[in-house]
Parts: structure tokens; C-alpha cells; sequence
């Protein structure tokens, strides 16, 4: 077996095993979100309690893909809308706290094509709790975003509602 047909196999599989333990889940939201954090894992006990943990974290009971949702910083929730403008919504500036990889070119990448194209097409993952929205995924662009249009703007997102 060719290599790369070996590892597309283990991917399949894992992305696969990840959809039957979040099966009300969009496979968007397992590709992007679950899949992309659970790759690393390579031990399948710490793999099994990083499922259990989201799990716990996460008790989604539905998804909705809104497709011009109105993206604003009063929406977030108060820990969501500190952290984007710890990483430098709001002025002039990008912060790495978390000495996130590649940071910076990540964020290059993602205010070129806002230039280029405007608002992403690829949805960010939010969680909606009582009243207040969490970011899960798509920091890079939400954080472009907000640098282009300080106000806000509208633009797809997987929302899970808690």
C-alpha cells in the first residue's frame, strides 16, 4: 500500500469514528473542529477521554448552519469577547497569548482573502448559550473579520445550541 493511500485510510477512519460519537453533528463541524484537534492524539486512551471531555464540554442539542448571521462583539459571551480583544480586536495590533502556531501568518492569510474575496464562505463554529454566543473555531477569521469591519458583519456560522 502506498503511503499516502495508508494515511488517507487513517484519516478516514478517525474522522469516521469521530461522526458515530457525535452523530447529531455536522460532518463540517466533526471535520473542522473535532478532527483537526483529535489528529495529534496518538494514544487511544487519551483519545477516548479528549471525547468524553467535549462531551462533557459541549452538550449541543442542535445544530443550525445560519448563512448571513449578524456577527457582532456585544453577541459573545464576556470570556469569547476578552479573549478576541486580548488577540487585538479593537486596534492596530495582533497578540499571540496562547502562542497559537503559525499565528501570524495564519492571520496574514485570512485578512488577504478577506481583501480579496470579503467575508468567508467557510463558516465559523459557534456555541449559543442563554443569551450569549461562545467562538469555538474560525478565531483567525473572526479576528480578520472584526479588523475589516470593526462594527460587525454577517457571514455563515455552524451554530450549536446548548
Amino acid at each position: 500500500m502506498r503511503s499516502k493511500e495508508f494515511i488517507t485510510e487513517l484519516r478516514n477512519r478517525l474522522q469516521d469514528y469521530l461522526q458515530q460519537q457525535f452523530p447529531t453533528w455536522p460532518a463540517y463541524v466533526v471535520n473542522d473542529l473535532l478532527y483537526k484537534n483529535a489528529k495529534g492524539i496518538t494514544d487511544s486512551a487519551e483519545l477516548e477521554d479528549w471525547i468524553a471531555g467535549i462531551k462533557k464540554d459541549y452538550k449541543v442539542k442542535r445544530w443550525e448552519l445560519v448563512n448571513d448571521m449578524p456577527i457582532t462583539l456585544k453577541m459573545f459571551h464576556p470570556s469569547t469577547r476578552n479573549h478576541l480583544i486580548a488577540r487585538g480586536v479593537g486596534d492596530d495590533t495582533i497578540r499571540n497569548p496562547n502562542n497559537v502556531t503559525k499565528d501570524a501568518e495564519r492571520h496574514a492569510t485570512q485578512a488577504a482573502m478577506i481583501q480579496q474575496r470579503g467575508i468567508s464562505p467557510e463558516p465559523i463554529v459557534l456555541m449559543k448559550g442563554r443569551h450569549q454566543y461562545y467562538l469555538i473555531e474560525g478565531w483567525h477569521r473572526t479576528i480578520q473579520h472584526f479588523k475589516a469591519n470593526p462594527q460587525g458583519y454577517k457571514g455563515p456560522a455552524w451554530v450549536g445550541y446548548l
